[in-house]
């Protein structure tokens, strides 16, 4: 009967302590996935922010070149009387004959949409 007994103590303590290391093991690598989590989830929300303002403006942009056979002398405030939701802090620079930058900045990081004659690319600035 002892030797029950001291066997169950013993399964016992081996049972507890891999509890208890499994949880600070686990505990430990929730908080560094957190942190890493954390910092690419605020570029990525950035990113999408940028994406959702940016998307318009590429649609408005087409407008204009149709109705004017160019990009030159686009700008923000031209776009909007083909789009009035389009965001407060776009921006259009670089506008020429064949292409464009159209630029906004989300939490101190510029996103940015360039056309190059005919090839639109996403970009962190003009």
């Amino acid at each position: 009967m002892g030797m029950r007994l001291l066997n169950v103590l013993l399964v016992a303590f081996v049972i507890g302590a891999l509890a208890v290391g499994a949880y600070y093991l686990g505990s430990r690598v929730k908080d560094d996935a957190d942190e890493a989590l954390t910092s690419t989830l605020s570029g990525s929300a950035a990113a999408t922010t940028a994406e959702s303002a940016l998307r318009p403006a590429l649609f408005a942009a087409n407008a204009y070149f149709v109705d004017n056979s160019t990009y030159v002398g686009m700008t923000a405030d031209r776009l909007r009387s083909y789009d009035v939701g389009l965001a407060s802090g776009l921006e259009v620079s670089d506008a020429t004959e064949s292409g464009f930058c159209i630029e906004i900045d989300v939490d101190g990081r510029t996103f940015s949409y360039a056309d190059r004659r005919g090839s639109v690319a996403p970009g962190d600035g003009c």
